[in-house]
């Protein structure tokens, strides 16, 4: 009796580490099937395009063209969107880039609360010789947005000035300061995806 209960008890030990790993592996992959689903949804994007060039956004972005090609993300807790744009500015002559971006800088210092420039430096986007500006500002969001509770919020930008065809071309990057440093993957992604005409 004693070696029939011993044998039953070896017998179940062995099941049950069985059907242990068999729930592990389960678990694994179940969960590296999810992280799968997550990774591309959230890495999808939505191709926009209009006469200033074209880039891909999140899906999920809402897009405007009133001014320029421009993305937005609207869920943010502040109510202030991330948002990447595109917009062309003629200019005289054949103006530098440093004159260039002297102007600039002016022209956000005239149109921004508490403007403060963060640094500028040179850059070359798709061949093409380029300044970008960093900078901050303030703004209340507008009542009536998600999270808005009109509380002054600290928004960080760089304006990426690009010298083409006659034109100035600016790639716009801002978002709440907070989340600014957070997003640089994001803001690299989205600059890699513009097509200039």
């Amino acid at each position: 009796m004693t070696t029939l209960t011993a044998t039953r008890t070896a017998t179940r030990t062995r099941r049950d580490r069985f059907a242990d790993w068999a729930v592990i592996g389960l678990v694994v992959i179940a969960l590296l099937i999810g992280w799968a689903i997550k990774s591309g949804a959230e890495g999808a994007t939505q191709a926009l395009t209009s006469d200033v060039g074209s880039f891909n956004a999140p899906i999920g972005w809402r897009s405007d063209q009133s001014a320029g090609l421009a993305a937005m993300d609207t869920r943010t807790a502040s109510g202030v969107p991330t948002t990447f744009r595109i917009t062309t500015e003629a200019f005289d002559g054949d103006p530098s880039l440093n004159a260039l971006s002297t102007r600039r800088t002016i022209q956000l210092a005239q149109d921004l609360d508490g403007f403060s420039m963060l640094g500028t430096q040179p850059d070359s986007i798709f061949g093409n010789s380029a300044t970008t500006l960093n900078y901050a500002y303030v703004v209340v969001p507008e009542a009536g947005m998600a999270g808005s509770a009109r509380i002054p919020v600290v928004v960080e930008a760089t304006d990426t000035l690009i010298k083409r065809g006659g034109q100035l071309v600016i790639v716009h990057f801002s978002s709440e300061a907070s989340s600014f440093a957070a997003l640089a993957d994001l803001r690299a992604k989205l600059i890699a995806s513009v097509k200039l005409p």
